[in-house]
């Protein structure tokens, strides 16, 4: 039984060791989650928002449109809000927040400090097999991270993908 838990202790070392390796230096991780199947984490290299998903060992990075720090949109919970069409074969669609408003739009608004708010959505968007970034980025209002989004944003996404 000691031979089998120095070998979990080796191998989580080594998983360890090889997440640390495949971080860049300039990277700066904002935000993650888990969904169908893949780790999902929003990163701000050098002043470009990246959508990193990682499936069965492979990783990919998708550049997003919003200005960094950029944010899976919630409602209030620790798992991004989603949305599934399958009438247009989008097994679930999220949505990125970023670009951070100004304190002008804040005061506008009526938004306390604490509430992270941005004035660029796009959307992430999961097919049978692969991850896919909307064309399409909304950029008429303000939406903030813990706040949601109506359906219909997520449905704009959905069917307006490229």
């Amino acid at each position: 039984m000691g031979i089998n838990l120095k070998r979990i202790v080796y191998m989580l070392l080594a998983f360890y060791c090889f997440s640390c390796a495949a971080q860049e230096p300039n990277e700066v991780i904002t935000d993650s989650a888990f969904i169908l199947g893949y780790q999902l984490e929003i990163i701000n290299n050098n002043g470009t928002c990246i959508l990193r998903h990682t499936q069965k060992g492979i990783i990919n990075n998708i550049p997003l449109a919003p200005n960094p720090p950029c944010y899976f949109m919630r409602r209030n919970k620790a798992i991004p809000q989603i949305f599934k069409y399958p009438d247009v074969g989008i097994r679930a669609t999220l949505i990125v927040i970023g670009t951070l408003i100004t304190d002008e739009q804040r005061s506008t608004w009526k938004l306390t400090p604490d509430m992270i708010c941005g004035s660029k959505r796009q959307g992430v968007l999961f097919l049978k097999n692969d991850i896919i970034i909307s064309e399409q980025v909304l950029s008429s209002s303000v939406a903030c991270k813990d706040k949601g989004s109506d359906e219909k944003d997520f449905w704009f996404f959905a069917h307006k993908r490229p």
